[in-house]
């Protein structure tokens, strides 16, 4: 079985899933695009013909075409850019018909503008119906809702998990950490990440607690704004941007991760906090809340629209000593015994097998 897939960038976690899922099932690969926030050089990805936005739209069109023709599967992530579009047409003109599989962590969102509401439905209904598309769905709830919702059959959507490298972060609870309790944010500083909201949340608990810090590690737009507003708060740490083996060593000494997103897809940041058993306090609607932490305890969820509920949960883990090794233990356990490469590998065989035998 002859399988090819299609990535969306070469972020550190698609890297590594190229090392530890793809070149080891010998299954293919390329990238959409060529430029990562995350992106790490890497001997697997100095090769341009590798990143489909390199190529023109022509020998783009071209080279999916032959990719289609010599695979007996598809794997794409995604489903609203250019080059799927052309697979799409390719797929649509060829008289033998192949297995494309849609990778996504998108979760269930109906949009609020009527027109968009209409477009989308009518696109999607297009294409989830089509019986040679299935949906490899990141998470098992709101992920699978949306191929379900917008027409595709069942057995079609197959469950397929955000993942990380856990080993990258194989702490384990019971180690030396920081000597003030330290809650930590990692990500890009930008509107939808609500920092603004962990700091003053934060601040409403432990503004004059000296045994307690918020360490925020990340860049972006709004990084000077947000520095400049509350770096003179001793206990609020700024980090900059980190990678590598000094991002690793933040969540070694870490206590406990805090994501605020307001419409955050996934969030593979918890991944990598739970790898390093690290309890995760989560905004509700991040998209892998029901895998990673509810009826999990493995961390407490919040809402971020209730003025002091993250303080609160904040004020909770760090003071309710059995509730935090628990959920330490638990993260651990969680990440390393089940939510990782190997079960990523195992349900993707899973998945291509039900496809190939379908067809």
């Amino acid at each position: 079985m002859k399988v090819i897939a299609f990535l969306t960038e070469p972020a550190s976690y698609t890297i590594d899933l190229v090392k530890n899922v793809h070149i080891p099932n010998h299954i293919s690969y390329k990238f959409l695009f060529d430029l990562s926030y995350t992106r790490l050089e890497s001997n697997l990805t100095n090769n341009d013909d590798l990143f489909l936005n390199k190529i023109p739209i022509v020998s783009r069109f071209q080279t999916i075409r032959e990719d289609y023709i010599n695979h007996d599967a598809i794997v794409f992530n995604g489903y609203d850019s250019v080059s799927f579009l052309l697979l799409w047409l390719v797929h649509i003109f060829s008289k033998n018909k192949k297995p494309i599989a849609i990778e996504s962590d998108t979760p269930l969102k109906i949009p609020a503008n009527f027109f968009k509401r209409i477009v989308k439905r009518l696109y999607l209904n297009y294409l989830f119906k089509n019986p040679h598309l299935h949906g490899l769905a990141g998470g098992n709830k709101s992920q699978k809702q949306l191929f379900s919702h917008y027409g595709m059959s069942f057995e079609r959507i197959h469950f397929l998990p955000m993942v990380v490298d856990v080993n990258q972060f194989n702490y384990l609870p019971q180690r030396k950490r920081h000597t003030k309790f330290s809650f930590l944010f990692v990500g890009r500083f930008i509107p939808l990440k609500q920092i603004e909201c962990i700091i003053d949340e934060f601040l409403l608990k432990f503004k004059n607690d000296s045994s307690v810090q918020l360490i925020l590690v990340g860049d972006g737009d709004r990084y000077s704004n947000i520095f400049e507003n509350y770096s003179k708060f001793e206990n609020v740490i700024f980090k900059g941007r980190l990678s590598g083996k000094a991002l690793q060593k933040e969540f070694e000494l870490a206590h406990v991760l805090v994501l605020a997103s307001n419409n955050e897809n996934w969030g593979l940041v918890i991944n990598e906090a739970m790898s390093a058993a690290i309890p995760v306090l989560s905004n509700i609607g991040i998209g892998a809340n029901h895998d990673l932490i509810d009826d999990k305890d493995t961390g407490l969820t919040f809402d971020s629209s209730i003025e002091g509920d993250l303080a609160n949960k904040m004020n909770i883990i760090y003071k309710n000593k059995d509730l935090y090794q628990v959920c330490s233990k638990n993260a651990y356990s969680l990440m390393h015994e089940y939510w990782n490469f190997n079960l990523y590998s195992k349900q993707l065989k899973l998945a291509l097998s039900k496809m190939i035998n379908e067809k």
